[in-house]
């Protein structure tokens, strides 16, 4: 038994013998250039923090009778990374709100039927919304707008 202990014994001391002299006769990896390290410090850095803000109450247009909707609910979520965003949205909802029922009540219900038509009316309010947000926070970007209920009837 005493045996087997001195020969494990050995065969540790061996194995560590062979990965310190590994290490020691490895080359060292060159220094980062200061740009190299702060491109890997950039990646490794956590996402922005996204704020939302939803407006209240949803929008609600009617539309010509001659149109096969007679009305659009719909609920509109803004999204942006800059924190002051919820804030500056908040304040100056009436203007906002103003601005986006007049463009809901101008669109084609058509057109709203399709997916594609949607999409086009969500670029059109990202727009109006930019437009409005530049005026009163020129470094202010708003990064998406949210349709998070559409019912037209």
């Amino acid at each position: 038994m005493k045996q087997m202990i001195m020969i494990a014994g050995g065969a540790v001391m061996l194995v560590g013998a062979s990965v310190g002299i590994s290490m020691m006769l490895m080359p060292k990896p060159a220094p980062l250039d200061p740009q190299a390290a702060a491109a890997m410090a950039a990646e490794a850095a956590p996402p922005p923090e996204t704020h939302y803000f939803t407006f209240q109450p949803e929008f609600i247009v009617n539309f010509d009778s001659d149109s096969r909707a007679r009305y659009l609910m719909l609920d509109v979520a803004v999204s942006s990374l800059n924190e002051e965003m919820p804030d500056l949205l908040k304040k100056h909802t009436p203007e906002i709100r103003n601005d986006l029922l007049i463009l809901f009540g101008e669109s084609a219900t058509e057109d709203l039927y399709t997916p594609e038509g949607k999409n086009a009316l969500r670029e059109q309010v990202a727009a109006k919304v930019s437009e409005i947000v530049a005026k009163h926070l020129p470094n202010g970007e708003i990064e998406d707008v949210f349709f998070t209920r559409f019912v037209m009837e």
